[in-house]
């Protein structure tokens, strides 16, 4: 038995994204790539689930003619981990809530995209994972992966974690088979850019319930997320979706940890209470700031230290009004 000498290291994995001019169509091109530096990935393999007929009456065992692979039902998922700064948030904001301008809103009267296969909506990219293969004939080669979109995001800053710098995950799907390929990348660009933005620069944070009661704040984190499932299958060769469709609701949560004081006492009514409250997050000026109109709060104390902290977890909605918003994010 001879078992290959070569391998792959993890450090010498690249990986570049690319706006689609149409959804799920490769053009080939070395140029106008962006170089993302992520702090973790995933990388998402060529596969398709197993499914398996219905056993036969008298036999115990399965047989080859019972299994195929799905190829035709197959979603690629793959998650990015990136440090916080403006250029790396506004790349998650564009592909998962489509939002582009100052600020990043999900807005109560949000509709999902135009995403059938070939269409040209600027909402979907594709994305090459360098040096991810070798290839038998002693070469290396990519895992490229066209029509991808951001189903969901995690943001977050602590003062325990990271030197308290920004981190975003971004969740990642595409309903196309990966392919591997020798494309040249050729001048890319990069993000992040710049520092990642740091909790200790925070000067903004309070849970407005008809008063601002400003908090000390340890860490906090914004989750949204959204069901986007692939459509059918438009042919048995490459297996390509009709596109994709939404098909549930946006679910937006998250959490804080703060020092329990008096302004916190102020707050507990909310645990269990009938109104809303507006949560501000950030730096006023020149920085990231977090505005979350309509939260619902509930609150656990924390005794694991020196002194008492409040764990305040929520889930963020819209007022019933056109102009109301899930939340809102600036980078400015």
């Amino acid at each position: 038995m001879a078992i290959a000498p070569d391998y792959l290291a993890t450090n010498d994995i690249n990986i570049y994204w690319k706006d689609e001019a149409t959804l799920g169509v490769d053009e080939a091109v070395a140029t106008g790539w962006t170089h993302i530096r992520p702090t973790s990935f995933t990388i998402p393999e060529v596969h398709g689930d197993i499914e398996e007929s219905a056993l036969q009456a008298g036999r115990l065992t399965q047989n080859i003619k019972n299994v195929v692979h799905r190829n035709d039902t197959a979603v690629k998922t793959f998650d990015l981990t990136l440090k916080g700064d403006a250029t790396a948030i506004d790349w998650v904001m564009k592909y998962c809530i489509e939002s582009t301008a100052e600020p990043k809103i999900l807005p109560y009267y949000y509709n999902f995209p135009d995403m059938k296969d070939g269409s040209a909506n600027g909402n979907s990219f594709k994305i090459l994972f360098q040096n991810s293969a070798y290839h038998p004939s002693g070469y290396s080669e990519h895992i490229e992966l066209v029509g991808c979109i951001i189903t969901g995001f995690t943001i977050g800053q602590s003062i325990d974690a990271e030197n308290g710098e920004c981190v975003i995950t971004a969740n990642c799907m595409s309903g196309y088979k990966p392919e591997y390929i020798t494309q040249t990348i050729t001048s890319p660009t990069a993000i992040p850019t710049t520092a990642p933005y740091n909790i200790k620069d925070n000067d903004t944070f309070n849970i407005n319930d008809g008063t601002a009661e400003d908090l000390m704040i340890y860490s906090w984190e914004l989750t949204a997320s959204r069901p986007v499932e692939r459509i059918g299958c438009k042919d048995y060769t490459d297996f390509k979706p009709f596109g994709y469709a939404m098909t549930g609701a946006w679910e937006v949560s998250g959490s804080l940890v703060v020092k329990r004081d008096s302004e916190v006492q102020s707050l507990v009514a909310q645990f269990n209470g009938t109104d809303s409250c507006d949560i501000n997050i950030g730096k006023a000026s020149s920085g990231l700031l977090i505005d979350i109109p309509t939260a619902y709060l509930n609150g656990e104390i924390d005794t694991g230290g020196s002194f008492l902290k409040q764990n305040i977890s929520f889930k963020a909605y819209t007022a019933d009004v056109l102009n109301g918003n899930v939340f809102a994010i600036t980078t400015g």
